[in-house]
């Protein structure tokens, strides 16, 4: 459960604004990357 505390907390602390999401899509990449064959993002 302590896990998913910490990456609600590391999610919630990235900055984000509308149109600068990048710092939240690598904290995702990085979250995702050991549990997954291949992360992809979109101009969306």
């Amino acid at each position: 459960m302590s896990n998913i505390v910490e990456i609600l907390k590391t999610l919630s602390e990235a900055p984000g604004i509308s149109g600068y999401e990048h710092e939240v899509r690598n904290v995702m990449k990085n979250i995702l990357t050991p549990h997954v064959d291949e992360v992809t993002t979109d101009g969306l």
